[in-house]
């Protein structure tokens, strides 16, 4: 090839892989995150929401959606294995992204889930959970008792502050600790620094 060509062709294809690396790329870190509206502002994860969360080996979670399909109105999440068998696990859960736990870093949280237990395979206890990824800090399990409509359940959880870069953290619900197959609805699941 020419020198004439090849030079030209050189730094036409240098210049692309440049600006190539400086475009952004995709938001991955944020594709299970809860929402936020603002820096300060609850973290949530209702209606479409809700098709972020994950279920580890033993639990499921299924969708319910409105009649008209257009909306999911709660998750029913499932354990067929008791909490505390097996490999550790955050149950049924939704991650909270490395920006998100960087705002809550060194904070006192409030996690809220809105469940109810309805139905002849309602459970009769379940623990909630704010765990972390990649350092210690996790607020271990906290039991409730869910009642027969949605109702709104709370903890206060103070956050270690820790240094270096964010990592994923997550909020949990073990629908049955028993693992006997009991099922827990949950419409809505929040975390707010509450200081």
């Amino acid at each position: 090839m020419p020198d004439r060509l090849f030079y030209p062709l050189f730094i036409l294809l240098i210049a692309g892989m440049i600006t190539a690396a400086l475009l952004p790329g995709p938001d991955r870190s944020n594709t299970l995150a809860l929402n936020q509206d603002s820096a300060n502002g609850p973290m949530l994860a209702r209606g479409a929401d809700l098709r972020a969360l994950r279920a580890a080996e033993g639990l499921s979670v299924d969708l319910h959606e409105s009649e008209d399909g257009d909306e999911v109105e709660y998750a029913r999440a499932r354990a067929t294995r008791a909490e505390g068998v097996g490999d550790g696990s955050a149950g049924v859960f939704i991650t909270i992204a490395p920006r998100q736990e960087r705002a809550l870093n060194g904070r006192t949280v409030r996690v809220a889930v809105l469940a109810r237990a309805r139905g002849a395979d309602a459970t009769d206890r379940f623990l909630v959970g704010y765990f972390t990824g990649d350092s210690p800090g996790s607020s271990g399990w906290r039991e409730f008792t869910p009642t027969r409509e949605f109702e709104t359940y709370v903890f206060t959880f103070a956050l270690p502050e820790k240094d270096g870069p964010p990592g994923v953290d997550y909020l949990g619900v073990w629908p049955d600790p028993s693992g006997e197959g009991k099922t827990l609805d949950i419409a809505q699941l929040s975390v707010e620094p509450v200081e």
